[in-house]
């Protein structure tokens, strides 16, 4: 919205004045300002920033799905992933899983 010339059939939607949306405008530009800020008041207001958020049926961005992220075991060498070999105590049995599923080991 321009501060120029906002639109009149949104504020009359609203209820509101030029001056009420550039009051709106000011206080929801410094709730983000003060959101980005590491400090408790910053944490205060990221967190009042997300009630506004979710009221509205938003979304943190920190709750988006951004694809696999696996971490390796660095000490140990090892994945996170799905390919690990069953124990030699349940190869058989998973093996015979597989075949019921039509797989191949």
């Amino acid at each position: 919205m321009a501060k120029q010339n906002p639109d009149k059939e949104l504020l009359g939607q609203l209820g509101w004045s030029r001056e009420d949306a550039a009051e709106f405008l000011r206080r929801w530009k410094e709730l983000k300002q003060a959101a980005g800020d590491p400090s408790p008041k910053g944490k205060m207001a990221q967190k009042q920033l997300n009630e506004i958020f979710k009221s509205l049926g938003l979304k943190p961005r920190s709750s988006t799905i951004q694809g696999s992220r696996q971490h390796q075991d660095e000490l140990r060498g090892m994945d996170a992933g799905r390919d690990v070999p069953p124990t030699p105590q349940w190869s058989e049995y998973f093996e015979a899983y597989l075949k019921s599923l039509g797989a191949t080991p």
